[in-house]
């Protein structure tokens, strides 16, 4: 009878262990889904993720040189001088908008083993992360989803900064970024779009 009673014991706490271990990795793969459905994210498995970031990566890598960028939405905004770089060995693609000017900000894309990392030093002093997640479901925007950073509360809930949202490389040889600010966990205004084109 003792021997019975320790027995459904342990297996009562065994079972309550498994729970308490796969619960929570089960409910962030649920989170996970549920956060590529909003946003339109194309299901991927960790192959096709590769192949998708080697895809993105070697396009970022063909940028090497000098661009001119514009904000479409914005006609009165003046155009401004874009450089990417391509350093480390080849492992690292530097953006730089406005360089040399007081607004400059740069953008390392770093890939990593099973994604695209996108390194920000922003004009607002902080400096996001953002991880290539996926692409939209008829493949022509790469997405990209917050992952960190520095100083992102430096200021609090006024803290400002900046986030990549996508990357589109059309056909004509453009380039397309869409960043958004936040204030915060709050989005201000609507995302911004930069239109790209070769010097």
């Amino acid at each position: 009878m003792l021997r019975s009673t320790r027995s459904t014991v342990f297996l009562t706490v065994l079972a309550l262990a498994l729970t308490l271990v796969l619960v929570p990795a089960q409910s962030l793969q649920a989170e996970a889904n549920t956060y590529g459905t909003q946003n339109g994210v194309k299901t991927t498995t960790t192959t096709d993720m590769k192949v998708l970031a080697d895809h993105v990566f070697n396009q970022l890598k063909g940028l090497q040189g000098n661009w001119i960028g514009t904000f479409p939405d914005f006609k009165s905004s003046p155009p401004f001088q874009v450089t990417y770089r391509i350093i480390g060995g080849g492992s690292v693609v530097e953006e730089i908008f406005r360089p040399g000017l007081a607004s400059e900000t740069q953008t390392n894309y770093i890939r990593t083993q099973t994604s695209v990392r996108a390194s920000h030093i922003c004009r607002y002093g902080t400096q996001p992360v953002m991880d290539l997640v996926g692409a939209s479901a008829d493949g022509t925007e790469f997405l990209f989803a917050a992952a960190g950073g520095t100083n992102l509360d430096y200021q609090g809930d006024k803290t400002r900064t900046m986030i990549l949202d996508s990357l589109q490389f059309p056909a004509d040889g453009t380039v397309i970024a869409v960043w958004s600010t936040f204030e915060g966990n709050r989005l201000l205004g609507t995302p911004t779009k930069v239109l790209l084109t070769r010097q």
